[in-house]
């Protein structure tokens, strides 16, 4: 396994720890714990164990798990983005590019970023939804929720790796297929 696989793994690990530990911290342990021990260990399967707990806190908490779901993701995107940032140089958006495709909590990404456009100043490109979705339908998430975190994550951790770049999403229709665009530029 090379590094970024590793560092991949640590992260999905300390996503699924960070969940757990604001659930445990906000519920009680008669609830936090069956979801836990109902959990999959991480190693059994690396892509979609912190998925498993985060449908489990949408379904159970409704909007408080939605919350501290959306907490979750924001202050864990933004200490990685920290964290990475550390071993790597971050100086143009063409950097945060390279960095967030081989970060992305979503471990079947990496292949499917595609570049629309890219300059000195910014660098646009989209992820089919189909791909996102089809991942998030197998964890039964909803994947307009999904889609929130998704991209609260993805801009805490650009803020993480460099808070002079900025990331905007939107959903798109590129020749006939659904996509969502992601623009990272200089604020």
């Amino acid at each position: 396994m090379n590094n970024s696989e590793d560092i991949r793994l640590e992260l999905l690990k300390d996503m699924e720890n960070s969940i757990i530990k604001v659930f445990k911290i906000n519920f009680s342990n008669d609830v936090i714990n069956p979801m836990i021990e109902k959990s999959t260990v991480l190693e059994k399967n690396k892509k979609d164990n912190y998925l498993n707990l985060v449908k489990t806190a949408l379904s159970n908490w409704k909007r408080a798990g939605l919350e501290l779901t959306t907490y979750v993701y924001e202050h864990h995107g933004y200490s990685w983005g920290k964290k990475i940032k550390e071993n790597h140089n971050i100086k143009s958006v063409e950097d945060i590019y390279k960095v967030l495709k081989d970060y992305d909590l979503n471990i079947s990404l990496p292949g499917n970023y595609n570049i629309i456009y890219k300059d000195n100043d910014i660098v646009k490109f989209y992820i089919k939804k189909h791909v996102l979705i089809d991942t998030w339908k197998e964890c039964r998430i909803n994947y307009s929720l999904m889609y929130d975190l998704d991209r609260t994550w993805k801009e805490a951790f650009i803020n993480g790796l460099n808070s002079d770049f900025k990331l905007q999403a939107t959903a798109e229709n590129i020749d006939g297929i659904d996509v969502f665009v992601y623009t990272i530029f200089e604020k």
